[in-house]
């Protein structure tokens, strides 16, 4: 069975901008898939419709209902009153996942990889805009998602950070 089936005819802007025109595809578990292209063509469009943050599109886009989401954006996208450790906590704590002592203990050990151990109660101002993107990776990679949506995450930067254990 597919992780995720695409199937879009189309994806038209107010502005009458085309982002999207029949594009198929599907992926399965394990299956890493890169979307490559200029500046304009979709991908970030593309990725906010997979993961249900835009609607508004003829398609059709299925995966199944277990699946698991994680999103890491082309912006951090911290909240600014937050330390990074509370950054992260948020996906950890969240109403529908349970409490698990190993996610915590997973976002330590991602922390410590990713060089933040030390800035784990820093505020996002307080940090670089390196240092915010990891933290960003930390947030996206610590609840081992099944389906992982990376737009423009710099990966080659961080080749051995562990996605699942």
């Amino acid at each position: 069975m597919n992780l995720l089936s695409v199937d879009l005819q189309r994806k038209v802007y107010p502005s009458g901008v085309c982002a999207v025109q029949d594009l198929r595809f599907s992926a399965n578990q394990g299956e890493f898939i890169a979307l490559v292209g200029p500046s304009g063509t979709g991908k970030s469009t593309l990725l906010n419709m997979i993961a249900g943050l835009d609607t508004d599109f003829t398609g059709q886009i299925h995966s199944p209902p277990d699946t698991t989401l994680s999103f890491m954006f082309q912006e951090p996208r911290l909240l600014p009153w937050l330390s990074v450790a509370d950054n992260i906590r948020l996906v950890l704590e969240a109403p529908q996942r349970q409490h698990d002592n190993a996610r915590f203990a997973r976002m330590e050990t991602l922390l410590q990889q990713l060089g933040l151990q030390d800035f784990r109660d820093s505020f996002p101002n307080q940090l670089s805009g390196g240092m915010k993107r990891r933290a960003a990776l930390v947030r996206a990679f610590v609840t081992q998602p099944s389906l992982l949506l990376m737009d423009e995450p710099l990966f080659q930067t961080y080749p051995n950070i562990p996605i699942a254990s």
